[in-house]
């Protein structure tokens, strides 16, 4: 969000996460340093972690297999 809530948000996530404000220029060098084989390999260790799920609400009713 633009507005002065959604930017202390962002800091305090910032804080929070780094202990520190990241500034935008940081931001941007790092994203462009990232090629191709970069995001393949984050994604392949995102893969290969355990799955997990979560939910909120009611559960969905289970439906049985067909015999």
């Amino acid at each position: 969000s633009e507005g002065p809530a959604g930017q202390a948000e962002y800091l305090a996530r910032q804080l929070l996460l780094r202990g520190r404000i990241v500034p935008p220029a940081e931001v941007i060098a790092r994203l462009d340093a990232c090629d191709v084989d970069m995001v393949r390999a984050a994604g392949a260790r995102l893969l290969a972690g355990p799955v997990a799920r979560a939910s909120v609400g009611a559960a969905a009713p289970r439906v049985k297999k067909a015999a």
